[in-house]
């Protein structure tokens, strides 16, 4: 009897001192003391340790086996879901079971397998056991609610990130992607902007902008809203202030100088005066720098660089520019662009109007606003023909036009 008790003191200081793991991954876990006047003392365990994880491909479904625990009478099973645990079943008498068909592919489960022993859930233990499962398949990646054609380039600033099937952390890996690599950004979530839809080295997924320390991890390349120019024509010599609000770039350049916005004396043939400084002027010139628009190119024009002239010519003109104003457009224009193999062309309208307010006093009775994006291109591609809208001149007119290389 006094073995016994000396015995008992040494499993204490045992489990006290780690010796003893309730969560190493063995059947069994047991101390045996054999002495000719000691009885054995067995550890049982309390819940399933040894699970088996069998996934079927075809059907997109997963398996999970564990040994037998004695005095088990009833086994459950509980997934980890939006943060908290949540039971899915409690009454297996079995020693295996089979999640539904068709798990959303590219989903990370995490489960955990808890056993009723002697009348008693085991539920801690069987938590801090629990597996991880990442459903496969074939083109597994979650598919993003707007795809885009012509994204901005992304560049990663990190030392890696990681790309995952899904936009957020709990979807499967895809791959890490090392620092000062460039990608292109191909889609977005409504409503999440940040996560980056993209593709590297042929496989697709998902890239977080700022993790979940606040830290950035990707950088996005964005670029120049290039010369829109503002031409003002009043029926009369009227005083005009003009402002311009951006809510996805930031002003860079101005000319005449802005200052919360221009104010000038402008007349029916479309000279300005700028009141600050007395200085004449054909138009208002602005540019900005970090543009960040979701320009649409679901429709335009593919058109071989050397017909960029012919081209301008023909649209601007249909669009409704005069010619002084439409040879102003091309000779900006057209050294960027004739010498591209082909140039992918849409005319922008809400997408950029949206983004990049006109604010006049007095209010214009008609005005225009050209603004050109285009892609370079060393192939021709398809895309559908772009419908045009010609204009109308009446009262007081303003016409601006402008442009962007994505």
């Amino acid at each position: 009897m006094q073995m016994k008790k000396v015995l008992a003191v040494v499993m204490s200081l045992c489990m006290a001192a780690g010796a003893v793991s309730y969560g190493a991954p063995i059947i069994t876990q047991s101390v045996t003391a054999q002495a000719a006047d000691v009885e054995a003392v067995t550890i049982i365990p309390t819940f399933p340790t040894n699970i088996k994880v069998e996934y079927s491909e075809k059907y997109r479904q997963v398996r999970f086996t564990w040994d037998r625990i004695p005095n088990a009478d009833m086994y459950g099973i509980a997934v980890y879901l939006a943060g908290k645990w949540k039971v899915l079943t409690q009454n297996i008498t079995d020693t295996t079971y089979t999640s539904p068909k068709n798990l959303t592919a590219g989903m990370t489960y995490k489960v955990a397998i808890a056993a009723r022993v002697n009348g008693t859930w085991d539920v801690t233990s069987a938590i801090n056991n629990a597996v991880t499962v990442t459903v496969r398949g074939n083109n597994s990646y979650v598919k993003p609610d707007r795809e885009i054609k012509y994204g901005s380039e992304l560049y990663v600033i990190d030392d890696e990130v990681t790309m995952y099937l899904g936009p957020d952390t709990s979807y499967g890996k895809v791959t890490t992607i090392p620092q000062d690599t460039y990608l292109q950004e191909l889609g977005v979530m409504n409503n999440n902007d940040n996560w980056a839809f993209t593709k590297y080295k042929g496989q697709y997924g998902w890239v977080q902008v700022v993790n979940e320390f606040g830290d950035r991890q990707i950088d996005f390349l964005s670029y120049m809203v290039n010369k829109p120019v503002i031409y003002l024509y009043p029926e009369k010599e009227t005083d005009v202030h003009v402002e311009v609000e951006l809510t996805e770039a930031d002003l860079a350049t101005t000319y005449p100088k802005y200052n919360n916005g221009w104010d000038v004396v402008a007349k029916p043939d479309g000279s300005l005066v700028n009141k600050v400084d007395g200085t004449h002027h054909r138009y208002l010139f602005w540019d900005a720098v970090n543009c960040r628009t979701e320009f649409d190119f679901s429709k335009g024009f593919c058109t071989a660089g050397s017909d960029t002239e012919s081209f301008l010519k023909e649209k601007l003109s249909y669009m409704g520019l005069t010619e002084d104003e439409m040879n102003e457009f091309i000779v900006y224009w057209l050294p960027r662009m004739e010498h591209n193999k082909y140039n992918l062309i849409s005319f922008q309208s809400d997408k950029y109007t949206d983004s990049a307010k006109l604010n006049i006093t007095p209010t214009p009775d008609s005005m225009l606003r050209v603004f050109m994006t285009y892609v370079p291109l060393e192939e021709a591609v398809d895309i559908e023909p772009q419908e045009l809208s010609t204009f109308e001149r009446k009262g007081f007119t303003v016409v601006e036009w402008g442009g962007s290389e994505i």
